[in-house]
């Protein structure tokens, strides 16, 4: 497994599951670990890769060996440390007798049906893993599938029939504590094709827009075994949640070995409390459209689709201007040509569809983003002139985001004279009089005004002075739509000094050759 590989395993799994993993690591036995490191990052992997259900046969068939010994417990809550030579000496004066036999270090055990064996070296793991369904699942539910191993007649499809039923619980707990297998498949894809491109302890920073490019490149006509590569979209799509999920492990592991826990021995996952705080950062598009923009229009749904992936990839985007790019201008048309061969659309239209575009090229979308942000600077303006006609305290932050340089000092001497108990109350007084107010607020306002009424979206018609929900909705959203703009100045600022034409040129060569293999025209990209 590659250093990356790796730190996914980390990063894919629940604060729960790791509370668990971490619970069976610090497991002792007569004062020394229960476990090794070794079979801590077996259950880990087995866990979070779900490959788990031949290993739950393997200890299905070590239950009914020790089942012919007495209590299957014995065998896995003992006194000593789990060790190869603690199950050898356990099964030691049964083997040769019976139905157990040992052999150059396996145990094997007869069934009327068949025969099964097992290394002691891989024993230490399955009691591992016995401890983990124990905790997960609870002591009497593993006993409910295992009890009919206790029986002498007992069959090898017994076993197999109980090692499902586990299979099958376990796999109902782990589905809220792991990522699906699908996304799992697509994370290994993703992980072999950078180890091959920039060596196995490849890191975050060495996934760049001509990585995600050439991966595409290489998979998108590939039918993919579930794994969704055709659109470029969802390709960029997929390298964002893979780098996420690289970045948290990565915050995860320094974590871990800066407060190191006990000796550290078999010890896999530190500060669980705090992995939910890791990766979480607020998407303020997607906050403002699931509360306050409900009420307040402050985006139309046209806004909010040319916003939406800027957003969802949010400091990602910093790092892949051209891949998002790309996603705006070659991701849409390619969701046309989609759409075209579903419609059953010929090659001739294909060929249409590809030519035309119809996103127009990179210049046309970061055109239309400044708009966005123009925009966006009047809507504000808007929201201040609602907030202070409802005296609300929270329009004082934003007058001072939008009164650029301003300082507020100049106004001590002012609001010595004005009615108020607080400061705020009496500077939103001084507000409502732009005689005695210093300038640049008697404008500013002036302007606020103007944008309110000349806004006829819904929210923008009311008083919410006079609606409770109404201003709740100003006071709860103005400071999302603040960062929505300094989100798309930021970026913008950021990616200024691109040669933006060129690249353009260059890409839709790249993009009609890959859309030709996908469609199977190849006259889409011949005959342009």
């Amino acid at each position: 497994m590659t250093d990356a590989q790796s730190l996914i395993l980390t990063a894919s799994r629940s604060p729960e599951l790791s509370a668990h993993f971490k619970a069976i690591a610090e497991m002792d036995v007569a004062g020394m670990p229960k476990y090794g490191r070794a079979e801590i990052h077996g259950l880990v992997r087995a866990t979070v890769c779900r490959t788990y259900a031949p290993a739950l046969l393997e200890l299905a068939h070590l239950v009914a060996a020790a089942s012919c010994l007495g209590a299957w417990e014995n065998l896995f809550w003992g006194t000593h440390p789990v060790r190869a030579s603690h199950f050898s000496a356990f099964f030691h004066e049964a083997c040769g007798r019976g139905c157990l036999a040992c052999k150059d270090g396996v145990m094997s055990i007869r069934y009327p049906d068949g025969q099964f064996s097992i290394r002691f070296g891989r024993m230490s793991f399955l009691s591992a893993l016995m401890d983990m369904l124990v905790a997960v699942l609870g002591y009497d539910v593993v006993d409910d599938h295992l009890t009919s191993l206790r029986a002498s007649s007992r069959t090898a499809a017994d076993v197999s029939a109980a090692a499902r039923g586990l299979a099958k619980a376990y796999y109902a707990f782990l589905k809220n504590h792991v990522p699906p297998a699908q996304g799992q498949r697509k994370f290994r894809t993703l992980a072999t094709f950078m180890t091959e491109r920039a060596g196995s302890g490849f890191s975050g920073r060495d996934i760049a827009d001509d990585a995600i490019l050439a991966f595409w490149q290489t998979h998108a006509a590939d039918a993919g075994d579930g794994q969704d590569f055709k659109t470029y979209v969802a390709t960029f799509r997929a390298f964002l949640h893979f780098l996420e999920a690289l970045e948290q492990a990565e915050r995860i592991v320094a974590l871990e070995q800066a407060r190191p826990v006990g000796t550290g021995e078999g010890e896999i996952d530190v500060a669980v409390g705090a992995r939910c705080d890791l990766s979480e950062a607020v998407n303020p598009l997607e906050a403002l459209c699931a509360g306050a923009g409900a009420r307040v229009k402050f985006l139309n749904k046209q806004e909010q689709a040319r916003l939406s992936l800027l957003f969802e990839a949010g400091t990602l985007a910093l790092r892949l201007p051209v891949s998002l790019l790309r996603c705006e201008v070659f991701g849409k048309t390619q969701s046309r040509l989609t759409q075209g061969v579903r419609r059953g659309i010929g090659a001739a239209g294909l060929h249409d569809m590809a030519r035309d575009g119809g996103e127009g090229d990179y210049l046309v979308v970061r055109e239309e983003l400044a708009r966005l942000r123009d925009g966006l600077s009047r809507v504000l303006l808007a929201s201040l002139f609602a907030l202070v006609d409802a005296k609300s305290p929270e329009a004082i932050s934003l007058l001072l985001d939008l009164a650029e340089g301003f300082d507020a000092t100049v106004c001590a001497p002012l609001l010595k004279d004005m009615e108020g108990e607080s400061l705020a109350e009496r500077f939103l007084a001084l507000l409502a009089l732009p005689e005695r107010a210093p300038p640049p607020l008697p404008d500013l306002m002036t302007a606020a005004e103007k944008a309110f009424m000349g806004l006829s979206r819904q929210g923008f018609e009311g008083v919410p002075g006079q609606d409770p929900e109404l201003l709740e909705a100003f006071e709860s959203g103005s400071p999302l739509v603040q960062a929505i703009r300094s989100g798309i100045s930021g970026w913008l600022s950021a990616t200024d000094a691109m040669d933006w034409p060129d690249l353009f040129i260059r890409d839709r060569e790249t993009f009609l050759d890959v859309f030709s293999r996908i469609y199977g025209d190849a006259h889409v990209a011949a005959r342009i």
